[in-house]
């Protein structure tokens, strides 16, 4: 965390520290895919040689004034679609349970991913 305090941009392939980045309001880029990909909260490197522009576009931070509105929407969409409950929770916090992501897993194996997105919502 200090590390991300101290810098300017938080550059990461994958990792879930970008979320502590975002929560601190440091600017993310992204080089890796994740979660966050195209949700308008990290500045995304699709291709190598988009990593000099894409930086220089973090610096200036355009997604600054949004960000703290758009990482809220993001976390109650994850909490809404991909976050599960297995009992470890004393406050029932997640509004899915084992038994949903285990009929999730299943259409996700057997049916075309439109149903199974279909099904999340």
């Amino acid at each position: 965390n200090v590390c991300i305090d101290l810098c300017d941009i938080a550059a990461t392939i994958a990792s879930q520290a970008c979320y502590v980045a975002l929560q601190e309001n440091t600017p993310v880029m992204m080089i890796g895919r994740n979660q966050l990909t195209g949700k308008g909260l990290t500045y995304d490197v699709t291709a190598a040689d988009m990593i000099a522009a894409t930086l220089r576009t973090a610096l200036d931070d355009p997604l600054a004034g949004s960000r703290a509105h758009d990482l809220a929407v993001h976390a109650a969409q994850l909490e809404q679609a991909y976050l599960f409950d297995y009992g470890t929770q004393d406050a029932g916090f997640y509004t899915r349970g084992a038994a949903e992501m285990a009929r999730l897993m299943h259409l996700s194996v057997c049916e075309p991913v439109e149903n199974v997105i279909d099904a999340i919502v």
